[in-house]
This record gives C-alpha cells, structure tokens and sequence, in this order.
C-alpha cells in the first residue's frame, strides 16, 4: 500500500515537470540590456518577463509551441522559443533553430521581390501583367480587364477567391506553379481597382511574372536575392520542402485547436500557389527581413539598390496597404502581414520610424492569442480625440445591415459558406457602431463623414484586421465599406439573404422527409399490389415510378451533402480533382430529372393510378425540382 502510494506521489511529481515545463520557456537567444521602450511604451528592459508571462496564459493549453523575436536599431534585442516543437517527443522550441511554416507572410517577400525587379526596370508596377506573363500561360488567360503589378500587391485585380488545391498533404501532389495557376481560373467578378480582396490567386500570379522576367524559379530567385544576403540558412521557398535531412530534422511539428482548448497534430502544408505562402523558417531569419527593411535613415537597405525604393514600396497605395505590407493600428504607423497553413500561425510587424519590429510564429492553425496580442502589446493601438464640433455627422443608423467580404467563392458552391456568416452593422448610441463577425464584436466611432475608428475591442485580430471602416454611401443605401489590406465589404446582395438562406434549407429539409418516405414506401409496399395500384408492370407501375423519383432525389441529396461535408471537413485541402465528380453527378441527376418530368407529364392522365401515388409522385418531382433550383442557386453546378 506504501510501495503504492509512493508511486502515485512519484507518477504525479513527473506529470507536474511535464507540465511545467510546457509553459516554462525552452530556449532564449540573443537577450540584450536595452534601454528605452518598445512603441507601446512598454520599458524594453522589462521586455523578457513581460511576454513571458503573456505567453504562459496560452503554451501548453492552446499553443503547443511558438517562437518570439523583437528587433530594435538593426538588432535582435529578443528571441525565445516557449513550449514543444513536438509535442509527443517533447522537444523544445529552440528560436534559432526551429523551423515553422510562414504561410501569407511569403507574400511580403513575393511583394518585396516586384520591387526589386520595378528597380532593376524590369517591371512596370503600373504595366499590364501580360507584357510579362509567357506566351504558353496567355494562350488560358481569359480575364478581359486590364491588371497591373500594383493592383495585385493592393489585391485589387478583381478575383473571387479559390477554394481548391491551396494545400496539399504530399509534396508528390505539386505541379509546376504556371500548372497550378491555370487549374484555378477563378472568377473576377469585380470591376479591377474597386475595392480590396485577399486573393492568393492575385500573389502567385505575381509570383510567375517575377520567374518569367528573372528567368528563375521562384524560390531560387528568393534564395538568391534574399536568403543569401540576408544570411537566412534556416529558411526555405522550396514549395517541396526539399532541402537538406537537417532542416527537416529541425521543422516543428503542426497542430490544429481542438474546439476551446488544446489541439491535435496535423500534417505539414505543400502549397500549391508558392508565392502566396510557400516558406518555412525560423524566427530569427524572419527577424532579419525585419532588420533589412528598417534601416537607418541614409542607410540603403541590403535588399534594393536605392535608399528611395524602399520608402516607394512602404509607402501606402490603397487603404490600410503599401504595395501588399499591410498597415496596422498602433501607436506608429506600422506595416506586416499574417500567415496560417494547415498548422501553424504567424505574425510580422514593423515600424519602420522607430527601427522596431516584433515576429511570431507558432506550431498551432488559426491561433490569434499570442501572433496578435504581442504584436498589441509591444505595438499599441493609436489614440485619437473625437472633437465634437458644429456640423452634425451622418446618423449611424443608415449603415445597419448585413455585409459579406470581397473576398468570397464567387461562382462556385463554396460561396454559400460566405453568405452563411455575414458581417453586422449596428448603431450604437450617437456617431457609434458596433460590427459583430460570427460572435466577436468591436466598437467604432465616428471621426469624420462615414469614417469610423475602433473604439474598443476585446480581441486583438480587430485593431489589425478591421482598424477604420470608411463607409461609401450613395443616397441612403451603403455601396459598400471600404477596409483595405484584402478586406473589403459589400452589402449582403438580396439575392442571397437569409430568407433566401431560410427557403433554401427549408426545401433542402422537405427534400429529406420525401426521400424518407419514399425509403418507407419500398420497404413497405415494395412492388405489389398491382390490385390497388392498376395493371401495370416494371416503369410503368406507379409505385415503381414513386421510387424513381425517391431515387433521384437521394442522389441529389447524397451528392450534395457528401460534397458538402467532404469540402467543410478537408477545408484547406479540398483538391480540384476530387470535387469534379460531384459536380458531374449533377448535371446527371439535372438530365435525369428531365426525363421523370416528361414521362410524369405523359402517364399522369392515367385514370387507373390512385390520387395518393399521385399526390406523392407530385411532390416527390416538386421536391426535386426545388432541391435543383437550390444548388444552381447556390452553384453546385460550377467549380468556378
């Protein structure tokens, strides 16, 4: 009993360790006394045991693992790895040595290299990307209206977004870039320079126009003008991770939340669309691209030939975005870009007039907490005074509504998961709104005409994503809210409201009860009862012709929930390939009902068929009617 007891004291003693030290930092490199304060205000000799505790709230609990580095004057004054890399075999984050997937914030870098190649006058930003595009690429280019290098940094180039082939499981699965770009064809359904929509069709677009004028492949371009300059040897563009046995060694394992707290791991993310976020590497060689973005002033950066050129590319061309470097809220003007694979999140941030800038990758999907809350928290958020003065700003009232992202799967059947969870406006008290985006909500104030600027907010990704709205309105009706960096709004069009959103599920649901009972009358009445039914045989047979129907609608059912399911469940890994039987198989149940309408038509004079099979045959083809309306509504007749 002793002998027992003793163990369990023991078994708990080594859980208590192991737990431990999953909060407790793993490594810290490149800590230096430092005097003065981060642009927050935040006192940088107090730097360490400040983000040591706001890490601890969420390592080991929501985060297995992250890396954090600041820079300030040309130097890392901090980087420190917290939690596990690998979480099974419990190894450490280690800031110098860990590798993580930086998902978007390759974009800067594809940004960053346009630059480099407008320099060289190579490019002309404001020329049409066809003068470079090749030849064999044009020859599929369908889009009409002229796009430029600019409008795609400010992700203005009109597209939809594309929902398959972004990640892949297996490096086996990749093609060649201009393969993959072809494959995606989305929709532009926007009028190019309009408004501002994410799109990582748009970067890696921009991505083949620097391998066609450089004659390199994208990451060997990156390799040479970047990696090696800036001494970046952790770090690889290779879309194929195929690097050396060490750096494979040294990549940390991915994770993915598990509802409110804790996580699974995942797989490693291939990326089809490199440009728009192919690189793995470690904190400190993303540190340095922060390093060689914030000179001095007079210095010119490593990375351009022309001290001017850098000011060109930070220098702001759409609202809240400088050439694809997203501007945030804070205390300075700021610039960066967030990332997010499979499993793993990332934030980059600079200030450029204070020389400062602050880096964090983690090892968990979607994690907001530590990637937006340091950047808060070392960064701050602007401060403004609201001068009440004589004339009288707009009533906020007039923007109540409901709105949907720019950035949606327009013209394919993903894009009813946009309209599923819109964006509200409401009135808040005088010359306030309140946006709520799918339960999270922020507040806003009114500083000019239709110009609101968060007030206050509980989560951090609000002051980075959604930092000013600014309204434009024509008469009384909102044309659209104007937010930048990829996020622009747009009224909820009618034609996809939530009583529409209603209807639709509400046919889907009767679609069901009919299926079902169609199911039911096989089992129960089978084929028959020739007495009751009249003197038919095989098709003719009414209860046969029940059955048809009932088939038809549980394939169209089946199909669209199997397809439906499959894209929510393999979300970022949802391929082109394997949605296009499903797409088929709608246009086969489309024919097919065809036929049952004609051949409904033609039997239905038939005085020997009971009214109940004919009532049951007419709502059984009604319901299948519907349920087709709904999914060319809703695009599940198009991939695109």
């Amino acid at each position: 009993m002793k002998r027992h007891y003793m163990y369990s004291v023991v078994s708990m003693v080594i859980s208590l360790v192991l737990v431990l030290s999953a909060v407790s930092p793993a490594f810290a490199s490149n800590l230096k006394t430092k005097t003065g304060t981060s642009p927050s205000g935040l006192a940088l000799s107090t730097l360490e045991e400040t983000i040591d505790a706001y890490v601890g709230d969420y390592i080991g609990k929501t985060v297995p693992g992250a890396a954090v580095a600041v820079v300030k004057d040309g130097e890392i004054i901090f980087s420190k790895g917290y939690g596990f890399a690998d979480v099974e075999a419990q190894k450490k984050v280690d800031p110098s040595s860990t590798i993580f997937e930086w998902g978007s914030i390759t974009k800067l870098f594809t940004w960053t290299a346009a630059m480099q190649l407008a320099e060289d006058e190579k490019i002309d930003l404001d020329e049409d990307i066809r003068t470079y595009l090749p030849e064999s690429f044009l020859e599929s280019f369908k889009f009409t209206q002229s796009i430029t290098m600019r409008d795609l940094m400010n992700h203005t180039g009109g597209f939809g977004d594309y929902g398959y082939d972004l990640i892949y499981d297996s490096p086996e699965a990749l093609g060649s870039l201009e393969e993959a770009l072809l494959k995606a064809d989305p929709d532009q359904y926007f009028e190019v320079g309009s408004a501002s929509a994410y799109s990582n069709y748009g970067t890696a677009l921009a991505g083949l126009v620097i391998e066609t004028v450089s004659g390199q492949k994208y990451d060997t371009y990156l390799n040479e003008h970047f990696f090696n300059v800036l001494d970046m040897h952790g770090t690889s563009a290779d879309r194929k991770f195929n690097v050396s046995d060490d750096m494979v060694l040294r990549k940390a394992k991915g994770y993915k939340p598990t509802g409110t707290s804790g996580y699974d791991q995942t797989i490693w993310s291939y990326v089809g669309l490199g440009p728009a976020g192919s690189i793995n590497g470690t904190v400190e060689d993303l540190a340095q691209f922060a390093i060689a973005l914030t000179p001095e002033d007079g210095e010119v950066s490593p990375l351009f030939d022309e001290e001017s050129t850098l000011l060109e590319l930070l220098t702001p061309t759409y609202m809240n975005t400088a050439n694809g470097f997203f501007e945030f809220d804070g205390q300075y003007q700021s610039f960066g870009h967030g990332g997010n694979t499979a499993g793993f999140t990332g934030q980059f941030a600079i200030v450029p007039d204070q020389r400062f800038a602050v880096v964090t990758l983690t090892n968990v999907k979607g994690e907001i907490n530590i990637a937006c809350g340091i950047q808060e928290l070392l960064m701050g958020k602007s401060t403004f005074e609201f001068n009440e003065s004589e004339v009288t700003l707009p009533d906020p009232k007039k923007l109540e509504g409901k709105y949907i992202s720019y950035r949606r799967f327009e013209g394919s059947f993903l894009e009813i998961l946009s309209y599923m969870a819109p964006l509200t406006v409401k009135a808040k008290g005088e010359n306030q709104i309140t946006l709520n985006m799918s339960g999270l909500e922020a507040d806003y104030i009114q500083t000019d005409a239709y110009v609101y600027k968060i007030s206050s907010n509980k989560v951090p990704i609000f002051n980075i994503a959604f930092p000013e709205l600014k309204f434009k309105v024509n008469g009384d009706e909102v044309e659209q809210i104007i937010v930048g960096h990829g996020f622009d709004m747009s009224p909820l069009p009618k034609s996809k409201s939530q009583p529409v959103q209603i209807m639709s599920l509400f046919i889907v649901g009767v679609s069901i009860v009919l299926a079902l009972v169609g199911i039911g009358s096989l089992i129960v009445n089978g084929i028959k009862s020739k007495k009751e039914l009249g003197h038919y045989s095989g098709i003719k047979n009414p209860v046969v012709h029940i059955h048809v129907c009932s088939l038809f609608l549980i394939i169209a059912l089946l199909n669209n929930t199997i397809v439906s399911l499959f894209t929510f469940i393999s979300k970022s890994f949802v391929s082109y390939d394997s949605i296009r039987p499903f797409i088929v198989s709608n246009y086969v149940v489309a024919i097919g009902t065809g036929f049952l309408l004609i051949y409904t038509a033609k039997k239905w004079t038939n005085k020997t068929v009971s009214n109940k099979y004919r009532r049951l045959v007419l709502s059984t083809v009604y319901s299948l009617c519907g349920l087709l309306l709904v999914t060319i509504h809703w695009n599940f007749f198009s991939l695109h």
